[in-house]
């Protein structure tokens, strides 16, 4: 089943979401289902970057010394990949989206606050 076209405007609000907010919903909220994947990608990739971060930090606030980065570097540039691929592939379907949106439509007469002459 294809999904609905949808208007200009709300596809690019689509993609700003996907870009600046979470990667994800804006594809979620263009009825994308290829939108679970993404924000799946994005909020792993965000949580193992603060766990990479806590267990990095934690001796050098406990102890007054900086750890070995070795494992926590491996670990948080994993994460960080994560995160920039859904949020890279958010962005590349919030483009599509606005490439095949149709032209957003004027609002009608009773929308408008003040009637144009």
């Amino acid at each position: 089943m294809r999904a609905s076209v949808l208007d200009r405007r709300r596809a690019w609000f689509c993609l700003v979401v996907n870009a600046l907010v979470c990667p994800g919903i804006g594809s979620l909220l263009a009825k994308r289902w290829i939108g679970i994947p993404q924000l799946g990608l994005s909020l792993v990739g965000a949580a193992g970057l603060v766990v990479a971060l806590v267990q990095y930090m934690g001796p050098i606030i406990r102890f007054q010394r900086a750890p070995d980065p070795g494992p926590y570097l491996q670990n948080g540039f994993l994460s960080l990949a994560l995160f920039v691929c859904g949020w890279l592939w958010s962005i590349l379907t919030g483009v599509l989206l606005v490439r095949g949106a149709r032209p957003s439509l004027p609002p009608s007469m009773g929308e408008r606050e003040f009637p144009v002459p």
